[in-house]
């Protein structure tokens, strides 16, 4: 593994994935859902809190994260790669929005606004991290 160019790639990826999560972050408030998640104590977290974990949770960390995880996938399946990663991307989604598996959800809008991200990061990832990591 090239780790200077999947890291190269992966800080491409995460931050348009980082940007627009954040303008999607904004536009979301402007429309008024503007209440964030509760913290481990029970307070709401401050929004300029809230945006620079959005930026580090769905670009960063998921961005770095998933150029390692597409080199594998496209490895293995080239052609269905771009499927396999999508539905990867989606499922893992998911468990982080459902309050089955996650029972930290938060409730109300602000459950809105991290399902709205969870999401937004999977459909960014499955579209940035690929090209990327081809255009190179």
């Amino acid at each position: 593994m090239d780790w200077k160019r999947h890291t190269r790639t992966g800080m491409k990826a995460a931050g348009a994935m980082g940007a627009i999560n954040l303008l999607i972050l904004g536009f979301l408030m402007v429309i008024g859902y503007d209440t964030t998640p509760l913290d481990p104590s029970g307070v709401e977290i401050p929004v300029p809190v809230f945006a620079f974990a959005t930026v580090l949770g769905g670009g960063i960390v998921p961005g770095l994260i998933g150029t390692v995880v597409w080199t594998k996938i496209d490895g293995r399946w080239s052609e269905q790669s771009r499927n396999m990663f999508t539905l990867l991307a989606l499922v893992i989604a998911t468990v982080m929005t459902l309050p089955v598996t996650n029972p930290n959800v938060p409730t109300g809008d602000a459950y809105v606004l991290t399902a709205v991200l969870h999401y937004s990061t999977a459909i960014l990832g499955s579209v940035f991290i690929p090209y990327f990591a081809t255009a190179e």
